[in-house]
C-alpha cells in the first residue's frame, strides 16, 4: 500500500505526534470517538424500536409490535456485547 519511504516518514511524524503531544497521540490511537458513534447508533435503533412498538400498539399490528420489541432487544444485545468486548462501560 505505502512505499518503504513513505511508511517511513508515516513512522516520524508518529514518533513526532508521540514526543510534542502524547495525550493527543493516545487518543487518535484509541480512538475516543468510537464510544460517541456506539450511543448514537444505538439510541436510532432504541428510537427506531419505539416508534415501530407505539405504531403496532396503536394499530393493534402484532407484526409491528414484534419487530418493535425485537429491535429494542436486538440494540441492547449489541451495545452489552460491544461493550464487554471492547472493555467499556455498559449502556
Amino acid at each position: 500500500m505505502f512505499s518503504q519511504h513513505e511508511r517511513r516518514q508515516l513512522d516520524e511524524i508518529e514518533e513526532w505526534f508521540e514526543q510534542s503531544d502524547p495525550e493527543l497521540a493516545r487518543m487518535l490511537r484509541e480512538g475516543k470517538y468510537q464510544a460517541a458513534t456506539r450511543r448514537l447508533v444505538a439510541c436510532t435503533g432504541f428510537a427506531v424500536g419505539a416508534l415501530l412498538l407505539l405504531t403496532g400498539a396503536l394499530s393493534l399490528s402484532f407484526v409491528l409490535i414484534f419487530f418493535g420489541v425485537a429491535t429494542v432487544a436486538g440494540t441492547l444485545g449489541w451495545q452489552l456485547v460491544s461493550a464487554a468486548h471492547n472493555g467499556w462501560p455498559g449502556p
